[in-house]
């Protein structure tokens, strides 16, 4: 497995020199980004010595997939116009972030996601795996892949569960389209270590935090737990990212050689 951390362009230097394998930053960040910030990253790029394989946050702040957001927190529905409105977007976004050596983009942005009056859960649900298929396209044009990420329910609404993303997934049937698992927000849920072991076939991203509510990074105090995360990943034979997706807090240093008793787990069997 590659183990990366999620950061932006100042930590990326720290990143690689650490040991990680890969930095993970902020797609709506990229999209948004001026041609001369963008620029920017890319000399970072250069300067930390690392690829910035995996994005999250791939919808910024005031973005809804379903149409426009009314007063009253209800949406006014426009689907097919929000699809054409997110293809660019995509073409802006993955054209970015393959640049920067991107493989992956992570579709969690519960914000943008979440149901509101106006919407129901099965018209969500065809639009989510239309969106899905558009951001597959783009993502195979420029080599890359949309992992859809299922989050706690303290944080969403809509696509909680390892089971609930794996039907969409399985609905969008896309070669460039599969699953995270973010392990937090698996704990957290309080989901069945089985029902990552279903989902090992659209597993394609995995997330990670500590066990705990306060989402820092783990720690030799942790290793148990991590430890049977580990484990499962290797028996379904996932060999791709796994990213810390962590609070540092004002310890990135240190944290950063902390949490290596921690990864190497997910990285070597045994």
């Amino acid at each position: 497995m590659k183990i990366g951390i999620c950061g932006d362009t100042v930590k990326w230097k720290k990143i690689a020199e650490a040991g990680f394998d890969y930095a993970e930053a902020n797609f709506s960040k990229v999209v948004s980004a001026s041609d001369e910030d963008f620029d920017h990253y890319l000399e970072e790029r250069g300067s930390a010595g690392i690829e910035i394989e995996a994005y999250n946050g791939f919808f910024g702040s005031g973005f809804c997939l379903y149409g426009d957001i009314r007063e009253d927190g209800s949406v006014a529905l426009r689907l097919d116009s929000k699809l054409d409105e997110i293809r660019e977007y995509a073409e802006k976004g993955f054209s970015r972030a393959s640049k920067l050596g991107g493989k992956i983009a992570v579709f969690g942005s519960s914000k943008a996601r979440d149901l509101r009056a106006g919407i129901t859960k099965e018209e969500a649900e065809e639009h989510v795996v239309r969106v899905l298929r558009i951001c597959g396209d783009v993502a195979q044009k420029y080599g890359m892949r949309v992992a859809l990420e299922p989050l706690r329910r303290q944080e969403a609404n809509f696509i909680n569960t390892v089971s609930e993303g794996l039907e969409l997934c399985k609905r969008a049937a896309h070669p460039s389209v599969g699953l995270l698992v973010d392990l937090f927000h698996f704990y957290m849920n309080g989901e069945d270590i089985e029902d990552i072991k279903k989902a090992k076939d659209y597993i394609i991203h995995v997330h990670m935090a500590r066990p705990d509510p306060d989402r820092k990074y783990p720690t030799e105090a942790d290793i148990e737990p991590c430890r049977v995360w580990a484990e499962t990943l290797h028996s379904i034979g996932y060999d791709g990212r796994v990213s810390l997706e962590c609070s540092f807090k004002d310890e990135f240093d240190i944290g950063l050689t902390k949490v290596k008793c921690v990864t190497d787990m997910f990285k070597y069997r045994g």
